[in-house]
């Protein structure tokens, strides 16, 4: 989950399907160069290894970390920390960001409604702010990557 800057105890949420992306965007990344396994990259999160193994595919697909198979395969990012855009990632894992669906049922305001305008303005300054921050500005958290680096091997 992306904590916001809310009141205490209060979060955006995003999927957690992307939430678990941008674990593992920075896992990996605190371990440049290296092919890490997908089972250390679970065992770290918690995370389950079968649903980890979907995340990193369609992360693959997208182009931002590589994957090799076998004894020595695992997981490394394709991209240099610094051209990952933290916006930009969240919206290719997400695909659908509408956050309110008018053609879901019929609704009376439809045609004559601002909400969906109002609601879809939050989410561009959302992803426009999340487009500020890099991988690596993350990466530069010594505090983040010394605690990733005491759950890892």
């Amino acid at each position: 989950m992306i904590l916001c800057n809310c009141q205490p105890g209060e979060t955006m949420q995003l999927k957690t399907y992307t939430d678990f992306g941008l674990r593992v965007l920075v896992y990996v990344g605190t371990r440049r160069g290296k092919s890490i396994p997908r089972r250390e990259i679970a065992t770290a999160y918690g995370i389950s290894p079968e649903h980890l193994r979907k995340v990193i595919h369609r992360m693959s697909t997208l182009g931002y970390v590589k994957t090799t198979q076998g004894k020595s395969g695992g997981v490394m990012l394709s991209r240099s920390p610094g051209l990952v855009r933290l916006g930009q990632f969240v919206l290719e894992m997400e695909e659908n960001m509408e956050i309110i669906d008018c053609n879901k049922q019929e609704c009376p305001l439809q045609g004559g409604c601002t909400i969906k305008s109002a609601v879809s303005a939050a989410r561009d300054a959302f992803v426009a702010t999340l487009n500020e921050y890099t991988l690596a500005m993350l990466l530069d958290d010594s505090k983040m990557v010394e605690r990733l680096r005491m759950v890892g091997p």
